[in-house]
C-alpha cells in the first residue's frame, strides 16, 4: 500500500494521471478581468459576451473562478465546478470603475490556485487568464509576483483589449494575445481554454518510470520529496 501511494504522488508530479486518480483530478482556470474605469462601455460589454459564450461551453472537468478588480472587486464566482446560472449572473453584474491593481489580484488568484493544487495532490492544470485594457496601477507588485507565480506551476495568459501597444507582461508570461474587437476577444479566450485540453492530453506514458520500479520504498520516497519540493505557501511569502 505504501508503494502504491508513493507511485500516485510521483506520477502526479510529472503530469501522468493514472486511472485511479480521477477522483482528485480537475483542471483549474481563474479569469482575472479588468473592471477599471477605462473598461467602461463597449469594452466591458464585449468582454462579458465573450466570457459567457466561451465559459459556458468548456468541459465540465475544468473548474472556473472569476476574479475582478476595479469597479467590481473580488471573487465574482468562486473557483469550482461550472454552474452556468450563477456564472452568467456574476458576469452580467460586472461594473467598471476605479484603478487597475493587477498585481494584487494576480496574487489573490494564484494563492487560490495553489490551495486547489494542494487539495488535488498536484493533479491537474492551473492557469490565470488576465483580460485587461491597460497597465497596472501597482507595477512593482506585478513585477514581483509574476515570475514567482509561473515558477510555482501556474500558467499565466494575458489578453490585451483595445491596447495601443503590447502590455508590459507580453514578453513575461506564457502567452499574450491582442483583442481589437468582440470576435478576436472571443477567439483569444477560446484559444486559452483549448490549451488546457491540450495539456491534459499530454500525459506521458506508463513506462516513463520503469527504471524506478526495482528501487526500495525508502529511496522512492526520497525521490518524491525532491519532485514535490515546489512550495504551496502564498505568493510573496517564502514560507519562513
Amino acid at each position: 500500500m505504501k508503494r502504491l501511494i508513493c507511485w500516485v504522488i510521483l506520477l502526479s508530479c510529472v503530469g501522468i494521471r493514472p486511472a485511479f486518480a480521477g477522483n482528485v483530478y480537475a483542471d483549474n482556470l481563474v479569469v482575472i478581468i479588468d473592471c477599471s474605469g477605462s473598461m467602461q462601455g463597449q469594452k466591458l460589454k464585449e468582454a462579458k459576451t465573450a466570457l459567457r459564450e466561451v465559459l459556458n461551453s468548456i468541459p465540465r472537468s475544468v473548474h472556473i473562478g472569476l476574479l475582478a478588480f476595479g469597479g467590481s472587486q473580488g471573487w465574482q464566482f468562486n473557483l469550482g465546478p461550472r454552474d452556468d446560472s450563477y456564472l452568467n449572473l456574476a458576469i452580467d453584474k460586472l461594473q467598471a470603475d476605479g484603478n487597475t491593481p493587477l498585481g494584487e489580484y494576480m496574487k489573490y488568484g494564484a494563492d487560490r490556485l495553489l490551495q486547489q493544487k494542494e487539495t488535488q495532490l498536484g493533479y491537474g492544470n492551473y492557469r490565470l487568464l488576465i483580460i485587461t485594457d491597460g497597465e497596472a496601477s501597482d507595477p512593482k507588485a506585478v513585477e514581483k509576483y509574476t515570475p514567482e507565480i509561473m515558477a510555482r506551476g501556474i500558467s499565466v495568459d494575458v489578453i490585451g483589449v483595445y491596447m495601443n501597444k503590447a502590455h508590459s507582461l507580453a514578453t513575461k508570461v506564457h502567452s499574450y494575445r491582442e483583442a481589437r474587437d468582440a470576435a478576436t476577444l472571443k477567439k483569444a479566450i477560446k484559444e486559452v481554454v483549448a490549451e488546457i485540453e491540450e495539456q491534459k492530453n499530454d500525459t506521458g506514458t506508463d513506462t516513463a518510470f520503469s527504471d524506478l520500479a526495482p528501487l526500495p520504498d525508502e529511496m522512492i520516497v526520497e525521490i518524491i520529496k525532491a519532485l514535490t519540493a515546489a512550495p504551496l505557501y502564498p505568493i510573496g511569502n517564502r514560507g519562513q
